[in-house]
């Protein structure tokens, strides 16, 4: 699949204040910049802006947050045999009144309902158009892994009702952007953005956040609407945008570090890192092959058939109500990672267990209660020592603080030991300035990771997660194999360096400054 030049997640509404989106390029690599986080402005400019930002032969992908298609039993009810031709219709001739919202819905006015006084249900629109409850919901909004089933498209009442923004997007938007493709009606995906343009795909954040891991294991508990939360939860998304190579402005940065303002920008970034995932092949996209689904309903984006299928006793909607999953149902359908994690033995080792561990030449750390082995190479080795001295030298010269190897275990705030291969702590940290003898209770203020071929780019993630989170300023990541080395500041502030750039250690060891070619060649 071709990556598109833009990326653009909206979550809509039909309030302007309550239209956010979430925007990020193509570079190299393919890798993305997610540039920001603001509002949408004028709708009826947006797809232009689009196009414009794209450039000349380029292509954006743009994800609405609402259904964009109709259930089939409606449309069958109707006399609507595809979606794509009849969205140039509504609002004329024989559908002149179908984006009114009325307290009388029919076949032609289906949304309802106007009065905003309640005692108007659901199973009052369906039986008054002529459908079963059921019969009101496409495909892709039955529950799923991670959410509910989402709302009835047609219904307008209350906090959760998505109608009214389908009404303001399609006709706003969607409609008069005829040259505008939309999936999965106008075709596959990767033939979509083979084409210079814009494609329109749907979207839903609460589906995103399921596909991205952020609705498993500890996170599983968390409301967008609570700052705490998503502050919390931003740290995660952080993580899985690291992952992809995601990289962030300085204001989108900072949006992320304080959780957003609202829950509008925060549900458009969650979106957009799913989205990224889709467009690097990272996650399928391709709709069942259901020509209803493909004419009709349409689909949403990354939603794939679902192995195991819980039950809900409840659903979150597209406002993020969360559904009431058993536990037994929650817990059965973790991802393949979030499984192995889950299944790691029950029993719990401890710091003394740890300290016991032979001094052979490899790596032990405490993760998550078990005992994790890293095994390292010469060519490792060798690359830790010339690092360890010249940065040990310089320290000492300096009298800066301690430089130490990868058999001093740090005890971090969420209970793991981690052992970087080289480690440098400020002075003034240790008591006496004596390092003790079992695990610092600290976090070291440069972290150094040197990778050998065998290490997943999972695992080393998820420790530059944990130093950071921890406290720890600077994370220096060295790819002897390839050359090249990463700098973290934070999971959204990194530089890459090449053999010919230089490790700098920037405020945290001042003055320091090593070739990567004296370490790497």
């Amino acid at each position: 699949m071709r990556p598109p030049e833009v990326l653009v997640a909206a979550d809509w509404s039909t309030r302007p204040g309550g239209r956010w989106l979430a925007r990020a390029s193509l570079r190299d690599g393919p890798r993305y910049h997610v540039e920001c986080v603001e509002a949408v402005g004028d709708p009826q400019t947006l797809i232009d802006r689009l196009r414009a930002a794209a450039g000349l032969g380029g292509t954006a992908l743009i994800g609405f947050d609402l259904p964009i298609g109709l259930p089939r039993a409606y449309a069958e009810q109707a006399g609507i045999a595809d979606f794509r031709e009849v969205l140039q219709r509504l609002g004329s001739a024989e559908w002149e009144h179908f984006y009114q919202v009325s307290d009388e819905p029919s076949l032609r006015r289906p949304f309802a309902p106007r009065s905003q006084k309640g005692g108007f249900t659901r199973p009052d629109l369906a039986a008054r158009l002529g459908l079963s409850l059921s019969e009101l919901f496409r495909r892709c909004e039955e529950a799923s892994t991670g959410r509910g089933r989402a709302e009835c498209m047609f219904f307008t009442l209350g906090a959760k009702q998505v109608g009214r923004a389908v009404v303001h997007c399609w006709r706003e938007v969607l409609a008069p952007a005829a040259d505008m493709r939309i999936w999965p009606f106008d075709g596959p995906l990767s033939d979509l953005l083979a084409t210079p343009g814009v494609v329109a795909v749907e979207i839903y954040p609460a589906e995103a956040a399921a596909h991205l891991g952020l609705r498993t294991g500890g996170a599983a508990r968390w409301n967008k609407r609570k700052l705490a939360d998503r502050v919390r939860i931003c740290r995660l998304l952080s993580f899985k945008a690291a992952e992809l190579g995601i990289s962030f402005s300085a204001s989108a940065q900072s949006q992320m570090e304080a959780g957003f303002e609202s829950d509008d920008g925060f549900d458009a970034a969650t979106a957009l890192v799913s989205m990224v995932q889709v467009v690097l092949g990272r996650r399928g996209c391709d709709p069942p092959d259901d020509p209803a689904v493909s004419r009709i309903e349409g689909w949403i984006l990354g939603q794939i058939l679902e192995i195991c299928e819980p039950k809900p006793e409840g659903h979150r909607t597209r406002s993020g109500r969360r559904p009431r999953y058993s536990r037994k149902s929650r817990d059965g359908c973790y991802d393949e990672f979030e499984a192995r994690r889950m299944a790691t033995t029950e029993t719990r080792i401890t710091d003394h267990d740890l300290l016991k561990l032979p001094r052979d030449g490899r790596k032990y750390e405490l993760v998550d209660g078990a005992i994790h082995v890293s095994p390292a190479g010469a060519r490792h080795g060798q690359v830790c020592v010339r690092l360890a001295i010249k940065l040990g030298s310089f320290v000492a010269d300096k009298k800066l603080g301690h430089v130490l190897d990868s058999s001093t275990g740090f005890r971090l705030p969420s209970g793991n030991v981690r052992s970087p291969d080289l480690s440098f702590v400020e002075a003034g940290r240790f008591a006496d300035e004596r390092p003790p003898q079992g695990f610092a209770a600290l976090a070291p203020d440069l972290a150094i990771e040197v990778l050998s071929p065998e290490d997943s780019k999972r695992a080393v993630l998820d420790k530059i997660g944990e130093y950071l989170e921890a406290g720890t300023r600077l994370v220096w990541v060295l790819d002897p194999q390839a050359g090249q080395a990463a700098v973290y500041r934070s999971l959204t502030s990194i530089r890459e360096l090449g053999i010919d750039d230089m490790l700098d250690g920037e405020d945290v060891v001042p003055t320091f400054r090593c070739a990567l070619r004296e370490l790497l060649a």
